[in-house]
């Protein structure tokens, strides 16, 4: 987490001069924009903005067309994760203050679900647990299985291989 990513964004007056060169900016962003200096100061509708990455406390830093600061600290409505660094997330603003955006989700490419198999990676270690049931597989290729009853079946061949095997 100590390592900061940025993303390039533009300062809003590059934003709206572009725009100005080739049609008005949308009435309905004018109305919910209001404007100081020509920089935005109160925004009252979701925008698309940069998960720019994370500061030193964890905390997640956007970027938006509409700030001139590249990483801006941000709260968050759901949960982040490094993966998401450089995706696009929806922001808001806390009583509508450019310089208070919430993170209300990141923006998904693909949102129909392909059935097909899930793979979890972990680098240390991964443990699943439901009340006295617990499968633990760690980095160094050890898988526990620990319940009150551990049970297995097999339509086919129920085979049991190792270099060792013990029973009881």
């Amino acid at each position: 987490m100590a390592s900061k990513h940025v993303t390039e964004s533009l300062s809003f007056s590059e934003v709206t001069e572009k725009k100005s060169d080739h049609e008005p900016l949308n009435p309905y962003i004018d109305s919910a924009l209001q404007m100081e200096n020509g920089k935005p100061v109160h925004i009252e509708m979701p925008i698309l903005g940069v998960l720019t990455g994370f500061n030193l406390a964890g905390q997640p830093l956007v970027s938006h067309e509409y700030s001139e600061y590249d990483d801006m600290i941000a709260m968050s409505t759901t949960k982040l994760e490094l993966d998401d660094i450089n995706k696009k997330v929806t922001l808001v603003f806390i009583k509508g203050d450019v310089k208070q955006p919430m993170i209300l989700g990141v923006v998904q490419d693909q949102v129909l679900e392909i059935n097909t198999p899930k793979t979890i990676e972990c680098a240390e270690g991964i443990l699943l647990k439901c009340g006295d049931a617990k499968i633990s597989l760690d980095k160094d290729g050890h898988l526990l299985i620990q319940g009150v009853t551990v049970s297995t079946q097999a339509y086919g061949t129920n085979r049991v291989k190792g270099s060792a095997v013990k029973i009881n």
